[in-house]
């Protein structure tokens, strides 16, 4: 596939980005040499490969869900710096 100059104008205004001409000729060049890896990549035979989620098996890592002591209410109060004896108070970010 072929990229030209317009193309990654394109591209990085869609983006927001603003880049220099000597920015431009980069990174065409960059996303040249990506798309023919990646046309390399396609012309490979997967038929027989089983696809996967990962690159490497993994065995579910969680641990159960199980009912557990917690700390009590008072402990956990006196290490916050601010509380009104029931919640923890911290100040408002959304729709200050």
């Amino acid at each position: 596939m072929s990229i030209s100059d317009d193309v990654v104008s394109r591209v990085a205004l869609l983006s927001n980005l603003e880049l220099s001409s000597e920015e431009l000729e980069t990174f065409t060049e960059q996303l040249k040499d990506v798309l023919a890896y990646v046309a390399r990549l396609d012309a490979l035979n997967t038929e027989a490969v089983e696809g996967t989620a990962h690159s490497v098996s993994q065995a579910c890592l969680r641990r159960k869900d199980e009912v557990s002591p917690s700390m009590a209410r008072e402990e956990f109060l006196r290490s916050a710096p601010n509380h009104d004896q029931q919640f923890v108070v911290v100040p408002k970010v959304i729709g200050s």
